[in-house]
């Protein structure tokens, strides 16, 4: 897996970050993490293992579920993952899909994005085939980085998102 770096400085963000998420620590008050994220423009928070010509990663976090990532068609291993700029602890994923079907994936967290990496929720034996899965309940996983990687798709379709949301805490660091 590529090393996941940011290319700017987040200082800002960290700063409007505080501002915004400051004291929101308990699950009743778990606000949007990826909001966030989405917001900024002149930084790429998603890296993937490929991606299928106009279909970058960065669809998968645009507030826009008409787009959407979607691997190479050859990618047998692919993977998506957010930058969620912060050490947060996850309370709920939701995950869109461009279309529905059986999709097969473990959603896993990281602190640095390289190692090190944590299952939240592993749903390599789905059964739904919903376009759009929430998962609740993840145990309180804590990271900075969220990745989720594809074991199965439908009608052996490459591996695709339209949006990932994350909903959880700033976590002390």
């Amino acid at each position: 897996m590529p090393t996941i770096s940011p290319s700017l400085s987040r200082a800002p963000a960290k700063a409007r970050w505080q501002r915004k998420y400051a004291g929101k620590t308990s699950p009743e008050t778990a606000v949007d993490i990826t909001s966030n994220v989405r917001r900024r423009s002149a930084i790429s928070a998603a890296r993937a293992s490929s991606e299928a010509s106009g279909h970058s990663g960065r669809l998968a976090n645009d507030g826009n579920a008409a787009t959407f990532w979607r691997a190479e068609a050859t990618d047998t291993n692919a993977w998506l993952c957010i930058d969620l700029e912060r050490i947060v602890t996850v309370s709920t994923v939701k995950l869109s899909f461009p279309f529905d079907g059986n999709w097969r994936y473990r959603v896993e967290i990281s602190d640095d994005g390289n190692s090190g990496w944590k299952v939240v929720s592993d749903q390599t034996h789905n059964a739904s085939s919903v376009k759009t899965q929430r998962l609740s309940g993840v145990n309180s996983a804590r990271g900075r980085f969220l990745r989720v990687a594809f074991v199965g798709t439908p009608d052996t379709k490459p591996a695709a998102l339209a949006e990932v949301a994350v909903l959880g805490n700033l976590s002390a660091q």
